[in-house]
C-alpha cells in the first residue's frame, strides 16, 4: 500500500510540475491538430508489440521447464497490461499477475518469477542498445543538451554494461569460500541453475528485437499525430531515453514520467515540450486502449483473493 501510494504521489508530482512549465495554450493547440489515423495506426503496431512481447515470455517460460502457448501468454500479457493501465489500484500488479498465471498452471514459483524478471531485464538491454546505436549513428547531429547527455551516457553504461557485469559478478561470487553458509544455500539453486537462466535469456534477447522496433514505431507514428516529425535515429535515440525512463518506479503506468523525459529528450532537436508532451502522451493512451479492449478477458479471469498471499 505503501508503494503504491509513493507511485501516484509520484506521479502527481511529476504531472504538476511538468504542467506548471509547460504553456496550456499551446498545449490545446496541439491536440487540436492530432492526426487521429497516426494515432490508430499507433495502437495497431502497439498490439503488435504486446504480442511480440508475448511470444518472448513463452520463450522465456519455455526454457525454464514452465511452458505457454503463444495465445495464453498473450492472454496473460493483455491481462496485465489492463491492470496496470486501466486498472493501477489492483492489489497485483501487472507483472505479479503474470508470475501468478503461471504459477497456476504448474510452474515453480521462483521459475515463474524469473521468467518475468528475465523478460523485463533482456528488453531493457535492448532497448539500451537500441538507444545506444542511435546516438553513436547520429554522433554530433544528436543535438543532445550537455546535461540530458551526461544523463543518458551514465543511464546506457548502467544498462549496456552494468547489466551484464553485475550478472557476471553474481555468477563468480558462487564460487567464493568466504561467503556465509546461509548465502551459499540460498545461493545453490542459482547456481544449479546457471546454464538454464543462461538459455533462457539468450531465448529472450532475439524476441526483444522485434518488440524493440515496433515500440519504436509506435512512438514515432504518437508523435507524428502531434505533428512532431523526426528521422529514423533520432527517433530511435530519444525512444530508448523515454522507454528506459519507465523502468523507475515513481509513477503509475508511466504518466507524468514519460512525458517528461521526451521533453527533455526533443528539446535538443527544437521539438516543442508542448509537442513532445502530447506525443508521449498519446503513446500512453496507445497502451490505455489496448488494456480496455483486454479488460473482458481480464473480467472473465479474475484473480482468487487467496492466491495473492500464497
Amino acid at each position: 500500500m505503501l508503494k503504491r501510494s509513493f507511485k501516484i504521489l509520484g506521479g502527481l508530482a511529476l504531472v504538476g510540475a511538468l504542467w506548471w512549465t509547460l504553456d496550456f495554450a499551446a498545449i490545446l493547440a496541439t491536440l487540436r491538430r492530432v492526426d487521429p489515423m497516426q494515432w490508430s495506426l499507433s495502437v495497431l503496431t502497439a498490439t503488435l508489440a504486446s504480442l511480440a512481447c508475448a511470444w518472448r515470455w513463452s520463450r522465456i517460460s519455455a526454457a525454464l521447464s514452465a511452458p505457454l502457448s503463444i495465445w495464453t501468454a498473450s492472454r496473460i500479457y493483455a491481462e496485465a497490461i489492463t491492470i496496470n493501465n486501466v486498472l493501477p489500484g489492483a492489489i497485483l500488479g501487472g507483472d505479479a499477475w503474470r508470475a501468478l498465471q503461471l504459477k497456476r498452471r504448474g510452474a515453480k514459483l521462483g521459475d515463474a518469477t524469473l521468467s518475468v524478471l528475465i523478460d523485463r531485464l533482456a528488453g531493457l538491454w535492448i532497448v539500451g542498445v537500441f538507444g545506444a546505436l542511435g546516438w553513436s549513428l547520429l554522433g554530433r547531429d544528436a543535438h543532445l543538451t550537455p546535461w540530458a547527455a551526461w544523463l543518458y551516457g551514465l543511464v546506457l553504461v548502467a544498462v549496456i554494461v552494468g547489466m551484464p557485469l553485475t550478472l557476471f559478478i553474481a555468477s563468480r561470487m558462487l564460487d567464493q569460500q568466504w561467503l556465509p553458509n546461509f548465502i551459499k544455500q540460498r545461493l545453490a539453486p542459482l547456481r544449479s541453475q546457471q546454464g538454464i537462466l543462461l538459455h533462457a535469456w539468450r531465448r529472450a534477447l532475439w524476441p526483444s528485437i522485434p518488440v524493440q522496433a515496433l515500440a519504436i514505431l509506435t512512438f514515432g507514428l504518437c508523435l507524428r499525430a502531434a505533428s512532431v516529425h523526426l528521422d529514423p535515429l533520432t527517433l530511435m535515440m530519444s525512444s530508448g531515453f523515454v522507454f528506459m525512463s519507465l523502468a523507475i518506479p515513481i509513477s503509475l503506468a508511466g504518466w507524468g514520467l514519460r512525458e517528461a523525459a521526451a521533453v527533455v529528450i526533443l528539446s535538443g532537436a527544437g521539438i516543442p515540450a508542448e509537442s513532445a508532451a502530447v506525443g508521449a502522451a498519446l503513446y500512453g493512451l496507445a497502451a490505455t486502449a489496448q488494456a480496455l479492449m483486454a479488460l473482458p478477458l481480464f473480467l472473465l479471469n479474475r484473480p482468487e483473493p487467496e492466491s495473492a498471499t500464497r
